[in-house]
């Protein structure tokens, strides 16, 4: 059977997050694989799609590393480290995404993207020169996604009673 027609087991985060943290107790120097899901980390990473291997953190992640955190509501979040504070806190954002998530302790951080395999290709996120430019190009064109999204997003409400208006018979 091809990797790309077995089936998919999800397994929910507050299940199995726990026994990610476990399995690196015993062996620090584990590698967790895991199929991603949801949109904050796209297009790095797609929907039910890529693998994501995963190593405990033994040493404070990085700016433009991708991280497993533990947020304080108990959602788990993989995103990217933007920033590091003064205060020692991490600053985190997804790729698909604007908002910047503050003060994330030391104490949330679970693992660290080692690497990732999309369409059969592992990536390795330490080693592509790819790859570190586009870790660098998405977190820099931050401010200028956001600023894209609310010009969409003032013309989309016009533009749609525009759509909507020609659409009407008899116009």
């Amino acid at each position: 059977m091809s990797e790309s027609a077995r089936p998919v087991v999800l397994i929910p985060g507050k299940e199995l997050f726990p026994i990610l943290r476990e399995a690196f107790e015993r062996d620090p120097d584990a590698v967790v694989a895991l199929t991603t899901s949801g949109l904050s980390m796209y297009p790095m990473l797609r929907h039910r799609k890529d693998v994501v291997y995963l190593t405990k953190l033994h040493a404070p992640p990085k700016k433009y590393d991708v991280v497993l955190f533990q947020r304080e509501s108990g959602a788990y979040a993989l995103h990217r480290v933007v920033r590091v504070d003064r205060d020692g806190t991490f600053v985190f954002c997804g790729d698909n995404q604007t908002e910047l998530e503050r003060g994330i302790r030391d104490d949330q951080l679970v693992a660290v993207v080692e690497s990732f395999r999309r369409s059969g290709v592992r990536i390795d996120c330490r080693k592509s020169i790819a790859y570190a430019l586009y870790a660098r190009l998405q977190t820099s064109s931050r401010l200028l996604r956001k600023a894209a999204r609310a010009v969409v997003g003032r013309f989309k409400r016009p533009l749609k009673y525009l759509l909507q208006k020609k659409k009407r018979p008899g116009s």
